[in-house]
Protein backbone atom coordinates (compact mmCIF):
# COMPACT_ATOMS: atom_id res chain seq x y z
CA UNK A 1 0.00 0.00 0.00
CA UNK A 2 1.58 3.22 -0.82
CA UNK A 3 3.22 4.97 2.05
CA UNK A 4 1.30 8.49 0.73
CA UNK A 5 -1.74 6.48 1.28
CA UNK A 6 -1.20 5.21 4.68
CA UNK A 7 -0.03 8.77 5.86
CA UNK A 8 -3.22 10.26 5.40
CA UNK A 9 -5.52 7.91 6.24
CA UNK A 10 -3.83 7.03 9.38
CA UNK A 11 -1.33 9.55 10.01
CA UNK A 12 1.59 8.30 12.40
CA UNK A 13 -1.07 6.51 14.49
CA UNK A 14 -1.29 2.51 14.37
CA UNK A 15 -4.46 0.74 12.40
CA UNK A 16 -6.46 0.37 15.78
CA UNK A 17 -5.59 3.20 17.97
CA UNK A 18 -7.93 5.04 21.43
CA UNK A 19 -6.83 8.37 20.70
CA UNK A 20 -9.70 10.35 20.27
CA UNK A 21 -8.45 13.16 18.52
CA UNK A 22 -7.17 10.66 15.88
CA UNK A 23 -10.56 8.83 15.13
CA UNK A 24 -11.61 12.16 14.71
CA UNK A 25 -9.64 13.46 11.90
CA UNK A 26 -10.01 9.75 10.38
CA UNK A 27 -13.77 10.43 10.06
CA UNK A 28 -13.30 13.96 8.93
CA UNK A 29 -10.67 11.95 6.26
CA UNK A 30 -13.18 9.88 4.90
CA UNK A 31 -16.46 12.27 5.24
CA UNK A 32 -13.65 14.79 2.70
CA UNK A 33 -12.70 11.88 0.87
CA UNK A 34 -16.08 9.92 0.06
CA UNK A 35 -18.41 13.16 0.51
CA UNK A 36 -17.70 14.27 -3.11
CA UNK A 37 -18.35 10.76 -4.75
CA UNK A 38 -21.35 10.30 -3.16
CA UNK A 39 -22.94 13.64 -4.14
CA UNK A 40 -22.63 13.28 -7.62
CA UNK A 41 -23.16 9.06 -7.99
CA UNK A 42 -25.83 8.80 -6.12
CA UNK A 43 -27.95 12.14 -6.46
CA UNK A 44 -27.70 12.27 -2.64
CA UNK A 45 -26.71 15.81 -0.97
CA UNK A 46 -24.80 16.88 1.34
CA UNK A 47 -27.16 15.99 4.14
CA UNK A 48 -24.18 12.98 4.30
CA UNK A 49 -22.70 15.29 6.23
CA UNK A 50 -24.95 14.75 9.05
CA UNK A 51 -23.94 10.85 9.67
CA UNK A 52 -20.15 11.50 10.22
CA UNK A 53 -20.62 15.14 11.25
CA UNK A 54 -22.61 13.48 14.06
CA UNK A 55 -19.68 10.71 14.80
CA UNK A 56 -17.37 13.93 14.91
CA UNK A 57 -19.51 15.46 17.52
CA UNK A 58 -19.61 12.40 19.57
CA UNK A 59 -15.93 12.26 19.70
CA UNK A 60 -15.48 16.30 20.06
CA UNK A 61 -17.66 16.11 23.41
CA UNK A 62 -15.71 12.39 24.77
CA UNK A 63 -12.19 14.05 23.72
CA UNK A 64 -14.02 17.61 25.65
CA UNK A 65 -12.79 19.84 22.07
CA UNK A 66 -13.82 23.24 23.62
CA UNK A 67 -15.72 25.34 21.41
CA UNK A 68 -13.23 27.68 19.13
CA UNK A 69 -13.38 31.67 19.36
CA UNK A 70 -13.05 32.03 16.02
CA UNK A 71 -16.60 31.02 15.96
CA UNK A 72 -18.17 33.20 17.82
CA UNK A 73 -19.30 35.92 15.31
CA UNK A 74 -20.46 33.32 12.85
CA UNK A 75 -22.71 31.42 15.60
CA UNK A 76 -23.88 34.92 16.61
CA UNK A 77 -25.03 35.49 12.89
CA UNK A 78 -26.31 32.60 12.41
CA UNK A 79 -28.33 32.65 15.31
CA UNK A 80 -30.09 36.06 14.44
CA UNK A 81 -30.39 35.30 10.90
CA UNK A 82 -32.67 31.86 12.67
CA UNK A 83 -34.48 34.40 15.00
CA UNK A 84 -35.80 36.51 11.89
CA UNK A 85 -37.02 33.36 10.47
CA UNK A 86 -38.47 32.01 13.18
CA UNK A 87 -40.23 35.19 14.30
CA UNK A 88 -41.85 34.78 10.55
CA UNK A 89 -44.04 32.44 12.17
CA UNK A 90 -46.28 35.18 13.79
CA UNK A 91 -47.02 36.44 10.42
CA UNK A 92 -46.37 33.96 8.13
CA UNK A 93 -49.26 32.86 5.21
CA UNK A 94 -48.03 28.51 5.97
CA UNK A 95 -46.82 27.99 9.37
CA UNK A 96 -46.25 24.70 8.46
CA UNK A 97 -43.58 25.56 5.48
CA UNK A 98 -42.15 28.23 7.93
CA UNK A 99 -41.70 25.44 10.36
CA UNK A 100 -40.04 23.30 8.32
CA UNK A 101 -37.30 26.23 7.27
CA UNK A 102 -36.54 26.75 11.34
CA UNK A 103 -35.86 22.90 11.63
CA UNK A 104 -33.76 22.76 8.61
CA UNK A 105 -32.07 26.42 9.37
CA UNK A 106 -31.13 25.35 13.02
CA UNK A 107 -29.98 21.37 12.39
CA UNK A 108 -27.37 22.71 9.96
CA UNK A 109 -26.80 25.58 11.71
CA UNK A 110 -25.75 23.44 14.63
CA UNK A 111 -24.28 20.98 11.79
CA UNK A 112 -21.93 23.83 10.06
CA UNK A 113 -20.72 25.20 13.31
CA UNK A 114 -19.97 21.10 14.86
CA UNK A 115 -18.02 20.22 11.78
CA UNK A 116 -16.33 23.46 11.50
CA UNK A 117 -15.28 23.65 15.55
CA UNK A 118 -13.98 20.09 14.57
CA UNK A 119 -11.57 21.21 11.57
CA UNK A 120 -10.34 23.92 13.42
CA UNK A 121 -9.86 21.75 16.57
CA UNK A 122 -7.25 19.51 14.86
CA UNK A 123 -3.39 20.17 14.29
CA UNK A 124 -2.29 21.58 11.19
CA UNK A 125 -0.52 18.41 10.04
CA UNK A 126 -4.19 16.44 10.55
CA UNK A 127 -5.42 19.37 8.49
CA UNK A 128 -2.84 18.76 5.83
CA UNK A 129 -4.35 15.14 6.04
CA UNK A 130 -8.11 16.18 5.44
CA UNK A 131 -6.96 18.33 2.48
CA UNK A 132 -5.38 15.92 0.28
CA UNK A 133 -8.53 13.47 0.91
CA UNK A 134 -10.48 16.09 -0.48
CA UNK A 135 -8.34 16.62 -3.24
CA UNK A 136 -8.46 13.05 -4.20
CA UNK A 137 -12.37 12.76 -3.73
CA UNK A 138 -13.08 15.70 -5.38
CA UNK A 139 -11.05 15.09 -8.57
CA UNK A 140 -13.13 11.22 -8.81
CA UNK A 141 -16.19 13.27 -8.18
CA UNK A 142 -15.31 15.51 -11.39
CA UNK A 143 -14.43 12.48 -13.51
CA UNK A 144 -17.59 10.99 -12.36
CA UNK A 145 -19.83 14.41 -13.12
CA UNK A 146 -18.15 14.06 -16.68
CA UNK A 147 -19.04 10.43 -17.51
CA UNK A 148 -22.67 10.92 -15.72
CA UNK A 149 -22.93 13.92 -18.29
CA UNK A 150 -21.68 12.27 -21.17
CA UNK A 151 -24.15 8.92 -20.22
CA UNK A 152 -27.12 11.44 -19.96
CA UNK A 153 -26.38 13.33 -23.33
CA UNK A 154 -26.22 10.35 -25.15
CA UNK A 155 -28.77 9.08 -24.33
CA UNK A 156 -30.95 11.60 -24.58
CA UNK A 157 -29.74 14.29 -26.65
CA UNK A 158 -30.03 18.10 -25.38
CA UNK A 159 -33.51 17.50 -24.26
CA UNK A 160 -33.25 14.76 -20.98
CA UNK A 161 -36.50 14.23 -18.98
CA UNK A 162 -37.08 16.51 -16.00
CA UNK A 163 -35.65 14.34 -13.53
CA UNK A 164 -32.10 13.89 -15.41
CA UNK A 165 -32.21 17.87 -15.40
CA UNK A 166 -32.33 18.06 -12.07
CA UNK A 167 -29.85 15.91 -11.57
CA UNK A 168 -27.49 17.52 -13.57
CA UNK A 169 -28.25 21.12 -11.84
CA UNK A 170 -27.49 19.33 -8.14
CA UNK A 171 -24.32 17.84 -9.47
CA UNK A 172 -22.73 20.34 -11.15
CA UNK A 173 -23.52 22.95 -8.36
CA UNK A 174 -21.08 20.87 -6.04
CA UNK A 175 -19.04 20.13 -8.95
CA UNK A 176 -18.25 23.84 -9.41
CA UNK A 177 -16.69 23.86 -5.80
CA UNK A 178 -14.81 21.10 -6.44
CA UNK A 179 -13.44 22.94 -10.20
CA UNK A 180 -12.69 26.40 -7.95
CA UNK A 181 -10.79 24.30 -5.47
CA UNK A 182 -8.64 22.27 -8.20
CA UNK A 183 -8.02 25.49 -9.78
CA UNK A 184 -6.52 27.05 -7.00
CA UNK A 185 -4.38 23.74 -6.70
CA UNK A 186 -2.77 25.17 -9.48
CA UNK A 187 -1.18 22.38 -10.98
CA UNK A 188 -1.26 20.91 -14.08
CA UNK A 189 -3.24 17.94 -13.36
CA UNK A 190 -5.48 20.02 -10.97
CA UNK A 191 -6.17 22.78 -13.94
CA UNK A 192 -7.27 20.03 -16.53
CA UNK A 193 -9.87 18.55 -14.13
CA UNK A 194 -11.33 22.00 -13.49
CA UNK A 195 -11.29 22.53 -17.45
CA UNK A 196 -12.80 19.36 -17.92
CA UNK A 197 -15.40 20.03 -15.52
CA UNK A 198 -15.87 23.72 -17.44
CA UNK A 199 -16.17 22.72 -21.05
CA UNK A 200 -18.54 19.53 -20.25
CA UNK A 201 -20.89 21.21 -17.59
CA UNK A 202 -21.20 24.47 -20.46
CA UNK A 203 -21.81 22.13 -23.06
CA UNK A 204 -23.67 19.52 -21.29
CA UNK A 205 -24.65 20.87 -17.79
CA UNK A 206 -28.36 22.41 -18.79
CA UNK A 207 -27.76 24.96 -16.10
CA UNK A 208 -27.21 28.52 -16.84
CA UNK A 209 -26.33 29.38 -13.60
CA UNK A 210 -23.22 27.10 -13.01
CA UNK A 211 -22.51 28.20 -16.71
CA UNK A 212 -22.46 31.61 -15.98
CA UNK A 213 -20.66 30.45 -12.51
CA UNK A 214 -18.18 29.29 -14.65
CA UNK A 215 -17.24 32.05 -16.95
CA UNK A 216 -16.78 34.55 -13.76
CA UNK A 217 -14.45 32.60 -12.21
CA UNK A 218 -12.51 31.45 -15.67
CA UNK A 219 -12.31 35.48 -15.83
CA UNK A 220 -11.38 36.01 -12.20
CA UNK A 221 -8.30 33.56 -12.59
CA UNK A 222 -7.56 35.02 -16.13
CA UNK A 223 -7.05 38.56 -14.04
CA UNK A 224 -3.27 39.14 -12.64
CA UNK A 225 -3.65 39.48 -9.30
CA UNK A 226 -4.01 43.13 -8.64
CA UNK A 227 -6.82 43.18 -10.74
CA UNK A 228 -8.87 40.69 -8.93
CA UNK A 229 -9.60 42.20 -5.80
CA UNK A 230 -11.43 45.22 -7.32
CA UNK A 231 -13.17 43.26 -10.12
CA UNK A 232 -14.72 41.07 -7.11
CA UNK A 233 -15.42 44.27 -4.84
CA UNK A 234 -17.48 45.70 -8.39
CA UNK A 235 -19.88 42.43 -8.73
CA UNK A 236 -20.36 42.45 -5.08
CA UNK A 237 -21.39 46.11 -4.53
CA UNK A 238 -23.24 46.11 -8.08
CA UNK A 239 -25.29 42.40 -6.62
CA UNK A 240 -26.33 43.99 -3.30
CA UNK A 241 -27.62 48.13 -5.21
CA UNK A 242 -29.37 45.47 -7.56
CA UNK A 243 -30.84 43.32 -4.82
CA UNK A 244 -32.46 46.50 -3.06
CA UNK A 245 -33.71 47.97 -6.38
CA UNK A 246 -35.06 44.53 -8.03
CA UNK A 247 -38.67 45.61 -7.36
CA UNK A 248 -38.11 48.93 -8.80
CA UNK A 249 -36.14 47.58 -11.83
CA UNK A 250 -37.27 44.02 -12.75
CA UNK A 251 -41.10 44.92 -13.29
CA UNK A 252 -40.07 48.18 -15.76
CA UNK A 253 -37.29 45.78 -17.29
CA UNK A 254 -40.29 42.92 -18.19
CA UNK A 255 -42.70 45.38 -19.06
CA UNK A 256 -40.34 46.74 -21.65
CA UNK A 257 -38.64 43.85 -23.11
CA UNK A 258 -42.40 42.35 -23.38
CA UNK A 259 -43.52 45.07 -25.13
CA UNK A 260 -40.46 44.95 -27.85
CA UNK A 261 -41.13 41.37 -28.25
CA UNK A 262 -37.33 40.50 -27.39
CA UNK A 263 -39.04 37.99 -25.14
CA UNK A 264 -40.22 35.84 -27.75
CA UNK A 265 -36.53 34.51 -28.62
CA UNK A 266 -36.45 32.45 -25.68
CA UNK A 267 -39.90 32.32 -24.31
CA UNK A 268 -39.04 28.80 -22.41
CA UNK A 269 -36.52 29.91 -20.62
CA UNK A 270 -35.03 34.02 -20.05
CA UNK A 271 -38.68 35.46 -20.69
CA UNK A 272 -40.44 32.53 -18.23
CA UNK A 273 -37.83 33.49 -15.66
CA UNK A 274 -38.44 37.11 -16.15
CA UNK A 275 -42.24 36.90 -16.29
CA UNK A 276 -41.92 34.97 -12.83
CA UNK A 277 -39.89 37.14 -11.05
CA UNK A 278 -42.30 40.36 -12.02
CA UNK A 279 -45.27 37.89 -10.65
CA UNK A 280 -43.96 37.49 -7.40
CA UNK A 281 -42.70 41.32 -6.60
CA UNK A 282 -45.79 42.59 -7.25
CA UNK A 283 -47.18 40.63 -4.28
CA UNK A 284 -44.68 42.17 -2.29
CA UNK A 285 -46.10 45.20 -1.54
CA UNK A 286 -48.68 43.37 0.38
CA UNK A 287 -45.49 42.89 3.02
CA UNK A 288 -42.57 44.79 2.12
CA UNK A 289 -40.67 45.21 5.86
CA UNK A 290 -41.06 41.06 7.28
CA UNK A 291 -42.55 39.38 3.77
CA UNK A 292 -44.61 37.02 3.70
CA UNK A 293 -42.68 34.03 6.14
CA UNK A 294 -39.93 31.80 5.28
CA UNK A 295 -40.21 29.40 2.99
CA UNK A 296 -43.69 30.64 1.12
CA UNK A 297 -42.78 30.76 -1.96
CA UNK A 298 -43.09 27.07 -2.06
CA UNK A 299 -45.81 25.82 -4.13
CA UNK A 300 -47.44 29.00 -4.14
CA UNK A 301 -49.30 29.01 -7.59
CA UNK A 302 -51.74 31.58 -6.46
CA UNK A 303 -48.87 33.92 -7.70
CA UNK A 304 -49.21 32.75 -11.23
CA UNK A 305 -51.39 35.05 -12.96
CA UNK A 306 -52.70 35.06 -16.41
CA UNK A 307 -48.68 33.87 -17.55
CA UNK A 308 -47.29 34.22 -21.01
CA UNK A 309 -44.25 32.73 -20.29
CA UNK A 310 -44.57 30.56 -17.50
CA UNK A 311 -44.92 27.04 -18.53
CA UNK A 312 -44.25 24.94 -15.39
CA UNK A 313 -47.11 22.90 -13.44
CA UNK A 314 -45.41 23.96 -10.00
CA UNK A 315 -43.78 26.59 -8.44
CA UNK A 316 -40.82 25.66 -6.58
CA UNK A 317 -39.18 29.05 -5.59
CA UNK A 318 -38.70 32.09 -7.66
CA UNK A 319 -35.43 30.65 -8.98
CA UNK A 320 -33.62 33.53 -7.26
CA UNK A 321 -32.73 34.14 -3.70
CA UNK A 322 -33.40 38.45 -4.12
CA UNK A 323 -37.13 37.46 -5.08
CA UNK A 324 -37.59 34.86 -2.86
CA UNK A 325 -36.42 36.87 0.39
CA UNK A 326 -38.09 40.14 -0.75
CA UNK A 327 -41.53 38.26 -0.64
CA UNK A 328 -40.88 35.55 2.18
CA UNK A 329 -38.69 38.27 4.83
CA UNK A 330 -38.79 41.55 2.88
CA UNK A 331 -36.38 44.08 2.85
CA UNK A 332 -35.40 43.32 6.32
CA UNK A 333 -34.47 39.60 5.03
CA UNK A 334 -32.53 41.76 2.11
CA UNK A 335 -30.70 43.52 4.50
CA UNK A 336 -29.81 40.44 6.59
CA UNK A 337 -28.69 38.86 3.31
CA UNK A 338 -26.79 42.22 2.18
CA UNK A 339 -24.85 42.75 5.55
CA UNK A 340 -23.93 38.93 5.58
CA UNK A 341 -22.32 39.00 1.77
CA UNK A 342 -20.52 41.98 2.38
CA UNK A 343 -19.15 40.49 5.82
CA UNK A 344 -17.71 37.52 3.88
CA UNK A 345 -16.52 39.62 1.34
CA UNK A 346 -14.67 41.64 3.58
CA UNK A 347 -13.10 38.97 5.30
CA UNK A 348 -12.15 36.96 2.06
CA UNK A 349 -10.98 40.81 0.29
CA UNK A 350 -8.74 40.06 3.39
CA UNK A 351 -6.88 36.99 2.48
CA UNK A 352 -3.75 35.91 0.53
CA UNK A 353 -3.95 35.90 -2.84
CA UNK A 354 -4.50 31.83 -3.55
CA UNK A 355 -7.02 31.67 -1.13
CA UNK A 356 -8.51 34.99 -1.97
CA UNK A 357 -9.42 33.54 -5.21
CA UNK A 358 -10.39 30.39 -3.99
CA UNK A 359 -12.94 31.43 -1.25
CA UNK A 360 -14.15 34.41 -3.78
CA UNK A 361 -14.54 31.88 -6.29
CA UNK A 362 -16.96 30.01 -3.94
CA UNK A 363 -18.74 32.78 -2.81
CA UNK A 364 -19.58 33.80 -6.72
CA UNK A 365 -20.59 30.84 -7.47
CA UNK A 366 -23.23 29.79 -4.97
CA UNK A 367 -24.29 34.05 -4.93
CA UNK A 368 -25.16 33.57 -8.85
CA UNK A 369 -26.34 29.79 -8.71
CA UNK A 370 -28.82 30.98 -6.17
CA UNK A 371 -30.02 34.16 -8.20
CA UNK A 372 -30.79 31.72 -11.01
CA UNK A 373 -31.95 28.72 -9.91
CA UNK A 374 -32.04 27.47 -6.37
CA UNK A 375 -34.52 28.29 -3.34
CA UNK A 376 -31.90 29.04 0.07
CA UNK A 377 -34.05 26.90 2.03
CA UNK A 378 -33.42 23.44 0.52
CA UNK A 379 -31.42 20.83 2.55
CA UNK A 380 -28.92 20.22 0.17
CA UNK A 381 -28.39 23.83 -0.48
CA UNK A 382 -28.08 24.22 2.99
CA UNK A 383 -25.43 21.68 2.81
CA UNK A 384 -23.57 23.08 0.15
CA UNK A 385 -23.15 26.21 1.79
CA UNK A 386 -21.27 24.29 5.04
CA UNK A 387 -19.09 22.56 1.91
CA UNK A 388 -17.83 25.72 1.01
CA UNK A 389 -16.87 27.05 4.20
CA UNK A 390 -15.49 23.56 5.44
CA UNK A 391 -13.59 23.34 2.69
CA UNK A 392 -12.30 27.48 2.89
CA UNK A 393 -11.09 26.43 6.78
CA UNK A 394 -9.53 23.03 5.18
CA UNK A 395 -7.14 25.03 2.06
CA UNK A 396 -6.62 28.43 4.39
CA UNK A 397 -5.36 26.41 7.35
CA UNK A 398 -2.94 24.38 5.42
CA UNK A 399 -2.12 26.92 3.03
CA UNK A 400 -1.50 29.44 5.63
CA UNK A 401 0.37 26.65 7.40
CA UNK A 402 2.55 26.14 4.63
CA UNK A 403 3.49 29.61 4.92
CA UNK A 404 4.37 29.59 8.07
CA UNK A 405 6.95 27.14 7.36
CA UNK A 406 9.01 29.03 4.19
CA UNK A 407 12.30 30.14 4.94
CA UNK A 408 13.42 33.55 3.01
CA UNK A 409 15.53 31.34 1.08
CA UNK A 410 12.36 29.76 -0.38
CA UNK A 411 10.82 32.47 -1.29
Amino acid sequence: MPQGFLSVAFGAQPFWTKQNTEISTRLLVVLFFLGPILFVTIETSPTAWAVLTALSAAVSITNAIKFQKSLYSPAIVLALILALVAASLFWTIDKTKTAFAVRDFLGFGLAALTLLNCLLSISENDCSRVRKAFTCGSMIAILALFAIEVYIAARHGQSPPVADVITLHKITFYGALFAAWHLAENSRTSTFIALLYAISTIALGHSAGIGAAIIVVAVLYALPDRGRRPAVAVIISAYVIGAFAAPAVIPRAFSYLDASGALSYKPNTFAGRLELWDLVLKQIWNAPILGHGANTIRNAMWLITNPRYYGLSDLPSAHNIVIDIWFELGVTGIAFMSVSIIALSTMIYKLPERLFFLCSSLLLTIVIELTVDHRVWLSWVLGTLILAIAISIIYSRDRLATVKLRTPEDE
